[in-house]
């Protein structure tokens, strides 16, 4: 584990923990604070008894791969010993959460679920101003309407996000137990900077606030050194992040805050903050704050919205199918991880999965169990199912799970999935299969044509191919009069409902 030393802001890595009783969370490191946080937190004696479980919460999300960081081995302590609140926060920059959102929304989760109390803090004010951390440049302004609706939407999402992930851990109530859960507080941090005069800010909290410390985190060394520079509205976030732990620490009870791996350098400042303000009001209870790993791919790039590789959570953006394709895509050595920090299947179980898996690993047994869970729990089991079985009817090419189902029962399972568009039935006897073709998968008429005269436009399930390039749509590839099955190439399909109430052209293509 790695401790808290005094007067350095590196990482030091102690070779064994030599803390009684916390042997077991050895592998949890512990990074440097300021030497004031390293006082004030040796005056705090308290030692409350562990809980009596036979694993505790922390020692679970180590074993899960969810934490990176922990500011103190107290931590463990006071988690084992009381039911807290924690909170994890995010600024509306974007109208939806990704997959990396999902790291921290996790360990938030996994709170929740045994009982703690979880705050989850939108930063309508804080988004304004703009968080320089893992930026090499200023983020673009953003318009006060769209900054509202991001607003919004993040805020439904973070909610949903809580009660689906409560229903679906009832699958396993051996490890997640309904009575023992916490409850869920939404915020929005505008609600108490709205209020907040800044001369009075200034006279009050900037005693308390060293400059040395602000320009020696990574988040600020780093634009300071570059051609870019920072802004005082960048260089002045963390100190408004870490009054918003210090608000939800006297409002909320907060202990703790959770954020990845690039969010330290601000938890670090309200923890600093707080433990200078505890100490005047002569508050005993400590703060502390936790990071999780930041989301990578195999060649260690950060996946998220600022790399353009972003797989959203919301369904509009990317549709349950598409979101179940990305799972089912990760290469054999990434399951295993993506098991334990994205679903709540326990422990045990992702060892006999990923043993069935190896031994044949071309069934890819392990990706198909790991996208239907992490789909359940997001979207719900409707979008699970019909994601599985758009898979196995367009990638496994298995005809007979077509049979099990209706036409009506294939058009309610493709718009689960969100694969389905419509068309209306008078539009279609004007296009030809050439002028349908370009339309619907968004190619030139001359590049529909090529394909066609390679046989790779076909229809239905039985991929009837088209034969001439001025073939109009047959109603026989029409299946029972209203839901065309279209294939164009060798990776992309559509799927489009026949209507007499709509008025466009809409379709939408999924890639093998």
């Amino acid at each position: 584990m790695r401790f808290p030393t005094r007067n350095t802001t590196r990482t030091r890595l102690i070779p064994r923990l030599v803390v009684s009783g916390l042997k077991k969370y050895q592998n949890i490191q512990c990074r440097a604070l300021s030497s004031s946080f390293i006082e004030a937190s040796a005056s705090n004696t308290s030692t409350a008894p562990p809980t009596t479980s036979n694993i505790s919460l922390i020692e679970h999300l180590e074993k899960r791969g969810l934490i990176s960081t922990l500011s103190s081995p107290k931590f463990c302590q006071l988690v084992q010993s009381k039911k807290i609140a924690v909170y994890c926060g995010t600024d509306p920059t974007g109208g939806s959460l990704h997959i990396g959102h999902l790291l921290p929304l996790m360990t938030l989760l996994h709170f929740y679920l045994d009982g703690h109390t979880a705050v989850g803090l939108i930063g309508g004010a804080t988004g304004i101003v703009g968080d320089p951390s893992g930026r090499k440049t200023e983020r673009d302004r953003m318009e006060q309407d769209i900054r509202e609706q991001n607003i919004k939407s993040l805020g439904q999402q973070v909610q949903r996000f809580i009660e689906n992930g409560s229903r679906y851990a009832s699958k396993y109530k051996q490890v997640y137990t309904t009575a023992n859960h916490g409850k869920l507080i939404m915020k929005n941090n505008r609600e108490w900077w709205e209020n907040v005069r800044m001369l009075e800010f200034l006279g009050t909290y900037g005693p308390h606030i060293r400059v040395s410390q602000m320009i020696a985190r990574d988040s600020i060394k780093d634009r300071l050194d570059s051609q870019a520079g920072i802004g005082f509205n960048e260089f002045t976030y963390q100190i408004l992040q870490a009054y918003d732990f210090w608000h939800l620490y006297c409002n909320e009870g907060v202990a703790a805050q959770i954020g990845g791996n690039d969010q330290w350098g601000n938890i670090t400042a309200g923890i600093d903050l707080i433990s200078r303000l505890r100490n005047k009001k002569q508050q005993k209870d400590e703060a502390f704050g936790m990071t999780v790993p930041l989301l990578t791919d195999r060649s260690g790039n950060k996946i998220g919205k600022s790399t353009g590789s972003s797989v959203w959570l919301d369904p509009t953006r990317t549709t349950p199918y598409h979101f179940y394709q990305f799972f089912m895509n990760l290469h054999d050595d990434e399951i295993e991880k993506y098991f334990k920090l994205f679903t709540l299947v326990p422990l045990k179980q992702i060892s006999i999965i990923m043993a069935e898996h190896d031994m044949d690993t071309s069934k890819r047994i392990g990706q198909r169990v790991l996208a239907s869970e992490i789909i359940e729990m997001i979207h719900g089991d409707d979008a699970r199912h019909g994601a599985s079985v758009i898979s196995d009817i367009f990638f496994n090419k298995d005809l007979a799970v077509t049979e099990k189902y209706t036409t009506d029962e294939l058009i309610n399972i493709f718009r689960n999935g969100g694969v389905l568009k419509q068309m209306e039935r008078k539009d279609l006897k004007n296009y030809s299969t050439v002028k349908l073709a370009a339309s619907i998968f968004n190619v030139s008429r001359s590049a529909a044509k090529a394909v066609i005269k390679e046989k790779g436009v076909s229809f239905g399930f039985e991929a009837v191919k088209v034969n001439g390039l001025d073939d109009f749509v047959r109603r026989s590839y029409i299946i029972d009069d209203k839901l065309i099955v279209m294939r164009y190439g060798k990776n992309q399909f559509a799927t489009i409902e026949i209507t007499n109430k709509s008025n466009q052209l809409e379709t939408i293509i999924f890639d093998e």
